[in-house]
């Protein structure tokens, strides 16, 4: 059963340790016999100080709903109203509480932060959940009035338009009936208290208890062995890719260099064609000087060359004839080695005619 350990801190500077048990499925906590306050703290759900203070003040807002943050800003300005203090001397803190129409109940404990300071002297060397002042631990739907002698024997805490207050005690008035031990430590053990307890006291690290702690350390190793883990497994990712980008570059490059190879070796295999189509031309051009000198002696005197070209084993000739063309165009068909291909004759104004002559090679010159 979850069990809670109450340490009373009283007004003389003493501790008293009480501890209570959830018993069954009512919701009740029985109280057992009282044990030092000081003692270890291992073995309970919930360890939590109660203290009795002087200079302090309790009551309750209704504010329109917010975060803690804001909440604290909030309580800044309503302070001076509440509280016979200088809000900057005050340590505040707070239960906060649904309420209609969209707004929020909010149960308020203000003390001086000297007067605080020294119940946090008080209990160096306990270890704690939190401090929590009676008032903040009572319930939500409590209506009748709480009177607390322990912590404050002259006032009792009444409800007034459903809100939170403290008043004079009358002498005499009767003492309200109740078990405040068990109150405060069923609140302790409730998820309510789980929800609320890093704004009901602000403690010092030397304070707070460490639940779990060989579990925290395992789990904090292997957080930093997943983390490391992680770092090492992206280093070699990193690695490979860069591996593979490297040796990918490599191939790009090498199919670079054989392009360049190749495309130097074509332009020098062109080269060397153009070169070799040329000279193979020039293998078969016609020798212009032999047959010029055939054709000298082959025409007539009536005819004479004009143009002369050879080229890819053709001959190209233009002549002037002045008179009859037929014994020209004898000779032509007669040149020894060459074959007529084509003949084009133009009549000049001055009776004159113009061939234009082709001869294919056939053969040698003779």
């Amino acid at each position: 059963m979850p069990k809670c350990k109450l340490i009373v801190c009283n007004r003389n500077g003493s501790l008293t340790g009480i501890v209570a048990e959830r018993t069954g499925k009512s919701g009740q906590c029985l109280i057992s016999i009282p044990d030092g306050g000081t003692e270890r703290s291992n073995g309970f759900s919930v360890v939590v100080a109660v203290a009795a203070f002087s200079n302090y003040a309790c009551f309750e807002l209704i504010l329109p709903q917010t975060g803690y943050s804001e909440l604290t800003n909030l309580l800044k300005f309503e302070l001076p109203r509440r509280v016979p203090y200088p809000a900057a001397e005050m340590t505040v803190f707070c239960r906060k509480f649904s309420a209609a129409g969209g707004k929020q109940r909010v149960r308020v404990f203000a003390v001086k932060t000297s007067e605080w300071n020294g119940v946090l002297e008080t209990l160096q060397g306990v270890k704690l959940d939190a401090i929590v002042h009676p008032f903040m631990a009572l319930p939500a739907d409590l209506d009748s009035p709480v009177y607390l002698p322990e912590f404050e024997p002259d006032y009792l805490w009444c409800k007034d338009s459903d809100l939170w207050e403290m008043r004079l005690k009358d002498d005499d008035e009767v003492e309200p009936a109740g078990n405040r031990p068990a109150s405060i430590a069923e609140y302790a053990l409730s998820a309510e208290f789980q929800r609320d307890k890093k704004y009901l006291s602000a403690l010092p690290p030397g304070l707070q208890i460490q639940r779990y702690r060989c579990w925290k350390i395992a789990a904090a190793i292997l957080a930093v062995f997943a983390v490391l883990s992680a770092v090492v497994l992206g280093y070699l990712h990193i690695i490979d890719r860069r591996n593979v980008a490297m040796a990918v570059q490599r191939e790009v490059d090498e199919a670079g260099y054989r392009l360049e190879y190749l495309t130097q070796a074509l332009e020098q295999s062109r080269a060397v064609s153009e070169t070799a189509a040329k000279i193979l031309d020039g293998l078969n051009d016609v020798d212009p000087l032999p047959v010029m000198a055939q054709l000298t002696r082959s025409l007539p005197d009536t005819a004479w060359i004009t143009s002369f070209r050879t080229g890819n084993g053709d001959l190209a000739v233009t002549l002037s004839v002045s008179g009859n063309t037929e014994p020209v165009n004898t000779a032509l068909n007669q040149l020894p080695g060459f074959a007529m291909d084509s003949l084009r004759q133009q009549t000049n104004p001055d009776g004159s005619a113009t061939l234009y002559v082709t001869l294919k090679q056939a053969g040698g010159v003779q």
